[in-house]
C-alpha cells in the first residue's frame, strides 16, 4: 500500500486533503508512524511493520532499550528512507544493483561490474550514516561525562536530516543507516532460493546464505575497505532487483527494467505474500532472520565504535542516554 503519488504524478487537491486527514487519524489511533505524514513509499522496502520486527528482534540482544525511544527508532527513524524525497533514491534501498551471470541469461543489460558499482553505493550511504551516527553520539555527553542539556534528549522530532536535538540526530542516524542494509536482505538472492523453474532473469539462481556478509561489516570498513569487499567477496551471481520508480546514483532518470531483474514482481521479499518468491518455501522467513542477525551485528558494532571513539565510562553514558526514555534519571 502506497499513500504517495508515482514519480511525476501529484495527487489532486481534494484527495490529497482527504488522505492527509486520514493519516491524520491513523497516526493517532497509534496505526501508523508519523512519517507517513511526508509521503511515506513502502513498497519500496521492506514495509514499515517488518522494518519495526527486524530492528526490535535485533536490539534485544544487548542492552534494554526503552519503549518509546525504541518505538521511535524502529518504527520512524528505520523507515523514514521511505518518505518523499528519499523513497526513490536506489541507494538508500539497494535497488538495481540486478545481474544475472550468461550462464542463465545471455546479453543481460548491466553487467557485473555496474550491479556492483550501484551495491557499492547502498553500503556507503549505509556507512556515511552510521559515521554520522558515532559523532553525533558524543553530543549527548561531553568529555567530563556530564549530560547535555535536558532538551537534547525530547523525543520524537521531525527527521530531515538536519542537525537538531542530540538524541534525535543520533538516532535518525541509525534509522537511516540501518534501513539500507535491512532492504539489501529483503531486495536480493543473499538469503533466498529460486522458483521451481528455470534459471534467467524472471527466476535468478538464489544464494541460500545464512551468514553476513563481509561488505556489510561497515562499522570497521574503510570506503576503500568496501570497495574491496564488493570488488572482491560479492558472488558472481548475487543480484538485487531494478525498480523503475527507483533513480541510481548519479541519475535523475527512472530505469528501464525490460529484460531485467525486477524488484516488484520478481525477487523482493518486502511482506510474505509480496511476490512468488517472497512466498516461496521459507524465502521471507530467512531473509528476515539474517536481516535481524544483520541489526544485531550493527548495533553491536556501533557501541563498540562509541566506546572506542569516546572511553568506556563516557561511552556507558551515551548508549543510556540514546535507549532510555527518561535519560536524566537513568543516566545522570
Amino acid at each position: 500500500m502506497s499513500f504517495s503519488a508515482l514519480p511525476g504524478q501529484t495527487p489532486p487537491e481534494e484527495s490529497h486533503c482527504k488522505r492527509r486527514k486520514l493519516l491524520l487519524a491513523l497516526i493517532a489511533a497509534g496505526a501508523l508512524p508519523c512519517s507517513m505524514l511526508f509521503g511515506a513509499t513502502p513498497s519500496y522496502a521492506f514495509q514499515w511493520p517488518q522494518h519495526e520486527e527486524i530492528t526490535k528482534d535485533g536490539l534485544s540482544y544487548g542492552p534494554a532499550w526503552d519503549s518509546k525511544t525504541l518505538n521511535f527508532l524502529s518504527k520512524e527513524a528505520v523507515t523514514v528512507n521511505d518518505t518523499k524525497g528519499w523513497g526513490d533514491r536506489a541507494w538508500l534501498h539497494c535497488d538495481n544493483a540486478d545481474f544475472v551471470s550468461s550462464d542463465y541469461s545471455t546479453k543481460y543489460p548491466q553487467t557485473r561490474a555496474q550491479a556492483s558499482f550501484h551495491l557499492q553505493k547502498c553500503i556507503e550511504a549505509s556507512k556515511a550514516h552510521l559515521e554520522r551516527a558515532v559523532d553525533y553520539a558524543g553530543d549527548l555527553v561531553d568529555s567530563n561525562n556530564k549530560l547535555a542539556a535536558p532538551r537534547h534528549f525530547g523525543i520524537p522530532c521531525v527527521l530531515d536530516d538536519k542537525k537538531g536535538r542530540y538524541k534525535c540526530n543520533t538516532i535518525e542516524q541509525l534509522g537511516r543507516s540501518w534501513h539500507g542494509l535491512e532492504d539489501f536482505y529483503a531486495h536480493s538472492n543473499w538469503a533466498d532460493k529460486a522458483l521451481d523453474k528455470p534459471l534467467g532473469f524472471k527466476n535468478p539462481p538464489g544464494l541460500g546464505m545464512n551468514t553476513l556478509p563481509s561488505f556489510w561489516g561497515i562499522a570497521y570498513l574503510s570506503y576503500s575497505d568496501i570497495a574491496d569487499k564488493v570488488k572482491n567477496d560479492v558472488p558472481g551471481n548475487l543480484t538485487t532487483g531494478c525498480h523503475p520508480g527507483s533513480r541510481s546514483w548519479g541519475s535523475k532518470i527512472y530505469p528501464s527494467c525490460k529484460n531485467r531483474v525486477t524488484h516488484d514482481h520478481i525477487l523482493n521479499k518486502d511482506t510474505r505474500d509480496a511476490t512468488d518468491r517472497a512466498k516461496f518455501g521459507t524465502n521471507y522467513q530467512d531473509s528476515m532472520k539474517v536481516a535481524t542477525r544483520e541489526i544485531m551485528r550493527q548495533w553491536s558494532d556501533f557501541r563498540s565504535r562509541v566506546k572506542g571513539r569516546y572511553g568506556e565510562r563516557r561511552g556507558d553514558l551515551i548508549i543510556c542516554a540514546i535507549i532510555k526514555d527518561d535519560v536524566l534519571k537513568n543516566c545522570g
